[in-house]
């Protein structure tokens, strides 16, 4: 069984992805011990949003689209084995998290996922990226060397979507950019703040350390790949409107950017 879908297009050298795109934990793992409440407060489960717009773009330019079939709390397939986990923010979290943040009418707060919590964590968090995340990393991987021997450059956007606040903290950003200081990113940095009145980001409200890297560090080290992070606030993409409205924003400064 696949646990990533992955729609080709072989005409174009843009790939787009969406790391955190389902809501789904499979039945074996009971909800990972978490109540319905807690699930439908979470604000960890997955990037509301994040997939329709990453669909939508993908259709635009006619090209490559692969996201996740997996809850980012059953295993986060935007970071490593091993990443270092920073308790102030779960967005930070190793790829195991052992914690998720909750917001309902009592307010914001941490829930133990009692599901991930066990001696033998480390084996627990290798068995599950071995078997959801490293076959999604591995699609991505020969796809865009594909893309690579055809075109001779790739372009890889990472499409994900961020609470307005998360753990007390107000983020006035409305798009982040997120890359490793790539020429091409403070194109679309450009591009986006001079045709819109939105707030763009420029690694915020994070950067690629802060999360290790991500998925696709790798890849962003080849030569002819590069790797850019747009990360929305979802307060944009609750209507279908709303998300049409991004994808143009978006789009355009893309082909400001590539062509």
């Amino acid at each position: 069984m696949k646990y990533y879908n992955q729609i080709k297009k072989p005409r174009s050298s843009l790939i787009f992805t969406c790391e955190h795109a389902s809501d789904v934990i499979p039945s074996e793992y009971s909800n990972l011990g978490l109540t319905i409440h807690e699930l439908k407060y979470s604000k960890d489960l997955f990037d509301p949003g994040s997939l329709l717009l990453a669909s939508d773009l993908a259709q635009d330019f006619n090209a490559s689209l692969l996201y996740t079939k997996f809850s980012r709390l059953l295993i986060d397939a935007n970071r490593f084995l091993g990443a270092e986990t920073n308790k102030n923010n779960t967005y930070h979290a190793a790829a195991l998290k052992t914690e998720l943040l909750i917001e309902d009418a009592k307010g914001e707060r941490l829930v133990t996922i009692q599901g991930n919590k066990m001696e033998n964590l480390w084996n627990e968090e290798t068995y599950r990226w071995d078997k959801y995340v490293s076959p999604y990393y591995r699609a991505i991987e020969k796809l865009a060397q594909q893309n690579l021997k055809n075109f001779g450059q790739v372009y890889i956007f990472q499409i994900h979507s961020f609470y307005p606040k998360y753990n007390g903290e107000v983020r006035k950003i409305d798009i982040g950019v997120i890359h490793n200081k790539l020429p091409l990113a403070k194109r679309l940095i450009y591009s986006m703040r001079n045709t819109t009145k939105l707030c763009i980001g420029d690694n915020e409200p994070w950067g690629m350390k802060a999360v290790g890297g991500g998925l696709l560090e790798p890849l962003q080290k080849r030569r002819g790949i590069s790797v850019i992070g747009l990360d929305i606030n979802n307060k944009l993409l609750r209507k279908q409107k709303d998300i049409l409205r991004i994808k143009n924003i978006l789009a355009n400064a893309i082909r400001d950017m590539i062509f």
